[in-house]
């Protein structure tokens, strides 16, 4: 079998709802997409589980792409920043196609080099 690689990954990015008790003011803002109370928590992880970034102080309804652009983190990268020469990061189809972040594509599955990227992403 032959393994593919993403040449230049330094870590990958992702979100996780936290759960959290209600909160007292503006409550509904901190209701998920499951119905309940949470935080967006944002982490971006190197290669030596090293984290780069945390940002974890959007409300539970905010979506993934929106903390991402929101972050100092974003503001680097796109000021080219990155914590390896050349770097990029992995995300999953919740967050947007950058120079610096690859993301699932979903277009033409049938293409052989697009199969070939998602398998390798």
């Amino acid at each position: 079998m032959m393994w593919w690689v993403v040449p230049t990954v330094v870590g990958c990015v992702d979100g996780t709802l936290i759960n959290i008790d209600a909160p007292v003011e503006n409550e509904e803002q901190f209701v998920d997409r499951h119905g309940a109370h949470s935080i967006n928590c944002m982490a971006c992880v190197g290669p030596d589980r090293q984290f780069f970034n945390v940002s974890a102080c959007w409300p539970g309804s905010v979506h993934d792409a929106r903390v991402l652009r929101r972050s100092n983190m974003c503001a680097d990268f796109e000021e080219g920043w990155r914590p390896y020469p050349n770097g990029i990061i992995l995300g999953d189809s919740a967050y947007p196609l950058k120079p610096w972040l690859l993301t699932p594509l979903f277009r033409n599955l049938e293409d052989n080099a697009v199969r070939r990227y998602n398998k390798a992403h």
